[in-house]
C-alpha cells in the first residue's frame, strides 16, 4: 500500500475551504450564458460572436464536475448518500426536459396528432433520450426539419458521460484509498489520453468521421474530469501555493495557444482546472451569488429547444432581438425547473 494511501484524502480544512465563499457559481452562470450564445450561433447557422466558445464551455463544464463530483462523494460518507445526491440533481429535471420535448414536439411538427404519437421514431427519441442515449435518436418526426438542423436537444450528449463521470468517482476514490492518489489519477489519466489517441489514429488512417466523435465520448474527456478531480485531492496545496500555481497555469495556457503539438496538448485540462478553480476561489473581486438560485443546470438542458422552437416560428427576425427572448424564456423555464427541483430534494444537493 502506497503511504499516500493511509492519511485522508482530502483534510478537513480543505474540505471546509471548498464550501466557503466563492465565485464558481459566477463562473457557472457565465460558463451557461457562453454556451447559450454559443449554440444560438450554431443553430441559427450565424457567425460565433462570442469569445468562449462552446468547446471551452463543455470542458471547463467537466473540469467543474470533477472537483464537486469528488468533493460531494467524500462528504457523503458512502455510496448510497452520494448516488441519491447525484440522482436527484441529475435526473428529475433531465427526465422533465426530455420528456415535455418528447410531448410539445408535435406542436411544431409536420405530421397530425395521430401521425405524431403513433410514431416509431417519437418513442425512439423518447427511451433513448431518457437513457441518456441522445445520439440514438436525437430528433422528433417531422420536428424542425426547415431548421439548420432538426436535432431537437443537441447539448443531451453531454449528460451520458457526465453520468458515467458521477458512477467512477466512487472506484477511483477506493483505489486511491488502497494505492494512493497519484497512483490512480495517472492510470485513469493514461486510459483516458490512450483512448483519445486510438480514436484519432483511425480517424486519421480511414477518414471516417466516426472515430473522430468517439474521440470526444467518456474517455477522451477524462482528463478534464481528472484535473478538477485532482485539484480538489491536493487542495491545500493548491491553496497555500496558489499565486504561483495560477500565474504558472496562465502562463502556460498562454503558451500552448501558440504551439501547436499534439502531446503538449493533453496539459490544456491542467490549465482549465487551475484558471476556473484559481479564478473561482481566489480572485475575491467576482460576485458570491450563493444566496440566489444555481439555476445553472436547467439553463443548459433547457435552451437548446428554446432556440430551436424560435428559430421555426420566427425565422425572420433579427438576431438579437430573438437571442434576447431565447434568454429570458430559457432563465423562466429554468428557474421554474429549479423550484421543482428544490421540491423533490427538500435541500441544496452538492
Amino acid at each position: 500500500m502506497s503511504p499516500d494511501a493511509k492519511a485522508p484524502l482530502v483534510s478537513r480544512a480543505s474540505m471546509s475551504q471548498v464550501s466557503s465563499a466563492n465565485g464558481m457559481p459566477f463562473i457557472r452562470y457565465f460558463l451557461a450564458f457562453s454556451l447559450i450564445a454559443t449554440h444560438f450561433c450554431v443553430l441559427a447557422d450565424k457567425p460565433l460572436v462570442w469569445p468562449i466558445i462552446g468547446d471551452h464551455v463543455v470542458k471547463s463544464f467537466f473540469v467543474i464536475a470533477g472537483f464537486y463530483a469528488t468533493y460531494s462523494y467524500l462528504r457523503s460518507g458512502n455510496l448510497m448518500t452520494y448516488a441519491k445526491k447525484r440522482f436527484l440533481r441529475t435526473y428529475p429535471l433531465y427526465f422533465c426536459v426530455v420528456a415535455l420535448c418528447t410531448v410539445f414536439g408535435w406542436v411544431f411538427s409536420t405530421l397530425s396528432l395521430g401521425e405524431y404519437f403513433t410514431s416509431g421514431q417519437t418513442l425512439r427519441y423518447f427511451l433513448s433520450n431518457v437513457c441518456f442515449l441522445n445520439f440514438v435518436e436525437p430528433s422528433l418526426p417531422g420536428v424542425f426539419t426547415e431548421n439548420f438542423t432538426s436535432a431537437v436537444n443537441p447539448s443531451l450528449w453531454f449528460m451520458k458521460v457526465l453520468v458515467m463521470f458521477y458512477a467512477v468517482v466512487p472506484l477511483m476514490v477506493w483505489l486511491m484509498r488502497r494505492l494512493g492518489k497519484w497512483p490512480v489519477l495517472l492510470l485513469f489519466l493514461v486510459v483516458g489520453i490512450a483512448y483519445r489517441e486510438v480514436c484519432l489514429y483511425l480517424y486519421e488512417s480511414t477518414g471516417i468521421q466516426s472515430y473522430a466523435t468517439w474521440s470526444h465520448q467518456l474517455p477522451g474527456q477524462l482528463p478534464y474530469f481528472l484535473a478538477g478531480m485532482a485539484v480538489i485531492l491536493y487542495f491545500d496545496v493548491f491553496c497555500r501555493y496558489w499565486r504561483p500555481v495560477l500565474t504558472g497555469g496562465m502562463l502556460l495556457g498562454l503558451a500552448l495557444t501558440y504551439i501547436e503539438s499534439r502531446p503538449l496538448s493533453y496539459l490544456w485540462p491542467l490549465v482549465y482546472a487551475v484558471f476556473i478553480i484559481g479564478i473561482a476561489y481566489f480572485l475575491r473581486p467576482l460576485p458570491s451569488l450563493r444566496r440566489y438560485p444555481d439555476i445553472t443546470y436547467g439553463l443548459y438542458l433547457i435552451h437548446a429547444p428554446v432556440v430551436q422552437a424560435y428559430l421555426q416560428c420566427l425565422p425572420d427576425t433579427e438576431p438579437l432581438l430573438l437571442f434576447g427572448m431565447v434568454v429570458v424564456t430559457t432563465v423562466i423555464l429554468a428557474y421554474v425547473g429549479w423550484r421543482q427541483e428544490k421540491k423533490v430534494s427538500g435541500k441544496k444537493l452538492v
